[in-house]
């Protein structure tokens, strides 16, 4: 979800900004100057941070950065509750600096409607919101030329997306963040999720395109990026783009096989950096994938963390202490130290 627009002074003291901030959907910007994230490095270890800080070229210690000469994709994982969008945001928040990263933040339960998100999506989503970031930072020759690839999608009798052009415009309510056109189809104003919620002409081709052609798009994109890069770099607003993808552990499980498993080593190939949340299960899908390489241990150890009986904590390895009394568990221990 969305951090709040609205800057909340703690504790709150008007009646609506009570009722604001206890609505179950509330997101405070926890990086503000009012520092509502609680940093926990010291007590529970920092080294999968500065990892990732490293593969990404960034030295948080130094405050340095050096553009990697490789595109990385990284994948972040967790319990359900454990943190990983706070996580992601902090990332976020620390990389997204004129002199490091123009990031691209993807807060997928926002953008999309999950239950019929499906793997074509997946790209047009990329490009859409890159071309976003890339207009509300004024970079009109990278969006611009984002914006003729997009187009090269749509259907080629523009008549055929008159009729859901009116569907989607009926009712419609746009916000002023919300004044995005969709891929500049027919000066269409709507945002991502009402036109990729369900089947329509537009959803249709669009999925149909990208399916049928999927190289051919990731090469023409890659094209397109080298422009764009350069044009971020000459406004002053990054070294490299980074994309950040929160809550993508949630599409359904179909969907995430055939897009991070099944056509892994199409998304390896594209010309950008990214770290994109996956369940905590996918572990021991990708680790069968052969283009993928994990430098992450594998073997029963992550079987047992996955399940719970071994919990790690700063880097110690336990039995979950709620198993430690259980009558089958000493007897087992008993017999272990004989």
């Amino acid at each position: 979800m969305a951090s709040s627009r609205k800057q909340y002074t703690y504790p709150v003291k008007t009646v609506n900004d009570v009722k604001a901030v206890i609505e179950p959907e509330f997101q405070p910007d926890l990086f503000d100057k009012q520092q509502l994230y609680v940093d926990l490095d010291e007590s529970r270890d920092r080294t999968y941070l500065n990892d990732l800080f490293f593969d990404l070229g960034y030295n948080p210690a130094k405050k340095t950065f050096n553009v990697i000469s490789d595109y990385i994709k990284i994948i972040f994982s967790g319990h359900r509750g454990c943190g990983k969008s706070a996580e992601l945001r902090r990332i976020d928040n620390e990389l997204n600096q004129p002199d490091r990263y123009l990031t691209v933040f993807i807060d997928l339960e926002k953008e999309v409607e999950v239950g019929t998100f499906q793997y074509a999506d997946f790209f047009s989503l990329l490009i859409h919101k890159l071309i976003e970031k890339l207009e509300e930072k004024k970079i009109k020759v990278g969006s611009d030329r984002l914006m003729q690839l997009a187009k090269q999608l749509l259907p080629t009798n523009i008549e055929e997306v008159t009729a859901d052009k009116e569907k989607l415009e009926t009712g419609l309510e746009v916000s002023a963040e919300a004044g995005f056109k969709l891929f500049g189809l027919l000066g269409l104003k709507t945002s991502f999720k009402e036109a990729f919620s369900g089947e329509n002409e537009i959803s249709k081709t669009i999925r149909r395109e990208i399916k049928q052609n999927t190289l051919t798009l990731v090469y023409n994109l890659n094209a397109e990026l080298v422009e764009t890069k350069m044009a971020i770099e000459k406004s002053g607003v990054g070294k490299d783009i980074l994309f950040i993808i929160d809550g993508s552990e949630k599409v359904k499980s179909e969907v995430y096989e055939e897009l991070f498993i099944a056509n892994g080593n199409i998304i390896a190939q594209l010309n950008i950096s990214l770290l994109t949340a996956v369940p905590i299960s996918a572990f021991f899908q990708i680790e069968k994938a052969p283009y993928i390489d994990l430098p992450l241990l594998i073997g029963k150890v992550d079987e047992l963390l996955y399940i719970l009986i071994l919990l790690k904590y700063n880097g110690v390895i336990k039995i979950n202490p709620l198993l430690e009394t259980y009558p089958d568990f000493i007897e087992w221990q008993s017999r272990q130290t004989k």
